[in-house]
């Protein structure tokens, strides 16, 4: 069978495939069904990998010890031929098959990104008592890469409230409430995971399975006290930040450590120091110069010296005049100061040099529709992005401001309520609030303003619509 894989001779794998199954013991039978698909997981010929394996199969199909494992791998090798289809009807028989295995939901997990009705599987797995943590674990990983992070934290507080000694569900608690803007509870979750793990000792090692894992530990401490800075910095408790982020040692510390501890400087009005950190304080990355450079670029923008930011990276530009990222955070600052031509000029490059860029034609979309301009170019631009990053809710929330600006009030509240479901963000709320004022619901309207200034009291956006709109809070 190897060697047929091997050299590609498909076409006579059935039947030693079928004979490999039939001289397992019944008991491990399965076992090797399921690891069907890894096993050809290199061929190039998809499709016919597909069929030959449902030749080899079929005999097991009905049979209860094996069927939930045949049809859980040749759903997996139907997603692999691009066949969602028929992946989605093998998945949904053999989760009726067997509700309490765990292959089906993991092939489910795969299968939300083409066909988002497998999250019904995963759901209906999840809701059953002996549900395994793991697998709860995975969808919440699932929800991130989808953006949908509010959706995570529900999922992971069902998870500490079942096993509260889960110390990974509790750091990740932590994070993503940190990263929603609720930063108390995120500082209570953080608490309770370094309750849970006590700090890893200094010293590490690479030579065994033993250092590499005391390794793993070591960084994801280093993750949760820098994630309890972030919260604490959102608070506005700058020292108590600070403290945090010094129980990185030194030798642990990389450039974005170096980045949130100059940003803590800026606060505090040490934007020479923060800058002279960036640039040439150790990190354990050992970052390039244009690692370097986007760093000070970021810690001039936050002192608010965006022409400063803008000029540095212009003379990288104009070295590198290829590195769409370079020309994208240089756009950015364009549009920060106003130089709206400018902006578009390089926003239009970084299209070019970088034609599946969805987070540039949004920024071009979004900043055409702020400022009420070529809403039909401005439209087909926020499109093509999302046709490139549909799970995106800030995309979304792109969508529907050029919605609205079209007159189309009813379509942009459904974009944003969705958007803001996934990511309740204060801009997207800050937008939500003002459809919903123009359409009358004004109370709804009030609700989502004054959640956006609980979340970040100093939002741009925010104050300049409840100015524009003469509305207090």
């Amino acid at each position: 069978m190897q060697l047929l894989v091997a050299t590609e001779k498909l076409d006579e794998l059935a039947g030693p495939l079928k004979e490999l199954i039939e001289r397992q013991p019944e008991v491990e039978r399965s076992p090797v069904i399921a690891g069907l698909p890894r096993f050809l997981a290199g061929v190039h010929d998809k499709a016919q990998a597909l069929s030959v394996s449902q030749t080899a199969l079929a005999a097991y199909l009905d049979a209860p010890a094996t069927r939930t494992a045949a049809r859980t791998s040749l759903g997996r090798l139907a997603a692999a031929a691009q066949q969602s289809d028929l992946a989605m009807d093998y998945l949904q028989q053999a989760h009726r098959d067997d509700p309490a295995a765990a292959g089906p939901v993991l092939l489910a997990l795969d299968l939300m990104g083409p066909k988002p009705e497998a999250e019904a599987v995963v759901k209906d797995y999840l809701a059953r008592p002996d549900a395994l943590a793991p697998l709860r674990l995975a969808y919440v990983q699932s929800l991130e890469q989808r953006q949908r992070l509010v959706d995570a934290v529900a999922q992971l507080r069902l998870a500490v409230a079942q096993q509260p000694e889960m110390a990974q569900a509790w750091l990740s608690l932590g994070a993503l409430l940190t990263e929603l803007q609720e930063p108390r509870e995120g500082i209570q979750a953080l608490d309770r995971y370094l309750a849970l793990q006590a700090a890893p000792a200094a010293d590490a090692g690479d030579a065994s399975d033993d250092d590499n894992q005391d390794e793993r530990l070591r960084r994801t401490y280093d993750y949760a006290c820098v994630v309890q800075a972030d919260a604490h910095e959102q608070l506005g408790e700058l020292k108590e930040a600070a403290r945090w982020l010094d129980k990185v040692p030194a030798d642990r510390t990389d450039l974005a450590l170096l980045v949130r501890r100059a940003s803590l400087m800026v606060r505090q009005g040490q934007v020479d120091a923060g800058l002279a950190l960036v640039k040439n304080g150790a990190a354990r990355d050992n970052p390039d110069a244009r690692a370097r450079l986007l760093a000070q670029a970021q810690v001039l923008r936050d002192a608010g010296r965006q022409q400063a930011a803008f000029d540095l990276l212009g003379d990288a530009v104009k070295q590198n005049p290829e590195d769409s990222g370079l020309v994208y955070e240089q756009a950015m600052l364009a549009e920060q100061l106003k130089q709206y031509d400018t902006m578009e000029t390089l926003l239009r490059e970084v299209i070019r040099l970088k034609s599946d860029d969805a987070q540039a034609y949004n920024a071009l979309g979004y900043s055409l529709a702020e400022r009420d301009l070529r809403l039909d170019e401005a439209l087909k631009l926020i499109q093509h992005a999302v046709a490139l990053a549909p799970d995106d809710p800030f995309i979304l929330d792109s969508l529907g401001w050029v919605y609205f600006r079209q007159g189309r009030a009813d379509e942009a509240l459904k974009l944003l309520q969705q958007s803001y479901a996934a990511r309740p963000h204060a801009e997207v709320a800050t937008h939500l609030g003002e459809v919903l004022w123009a359409l009358g619901q004004r109370d709804e309207a009030m609700r989502y303003w004054r959640e956006a200034q609980r979340r970040e009291r100093d939002n741009t956006a925010l104050r300049e619509t409840l100015q524009r709109l003469k509305v207090k809070l």
